[in-house]
């Protein structure tokens, strides 16, 4: 997740929430963050996008890659 750092906590907590387990974090700039989490598929499936945009206000976003 690409987020800025005011939306840090509620991803956390909603990849948390979601059986994620988290792998990084990193600053890419002063005020923007990119956070790293494995989720299982069916956690994804249902309205976890729709949650991310909510609670970050439309800031964040995501990409997701299979891990096998």
């Amino acid at each position: 997740m690409l987020t800025p750092k005011d939306y840090i906590g509620s991803l956390m907590e909603l990849a948390q929430d979601r059986r994620g387990e988290f792998k990084e974090m990193k600053y890419i700039t002063e005020n923007r963050a990119s956070i790293i989490y494995e989720l299982p598929l069916a956690e994804m499936v249902g309205d976890f996008f729709d949650q991310l945009k909510s609670r970050s206000k439309g800031y964040a976003s995501m990409e997701y890659t299979f891990i096998g």
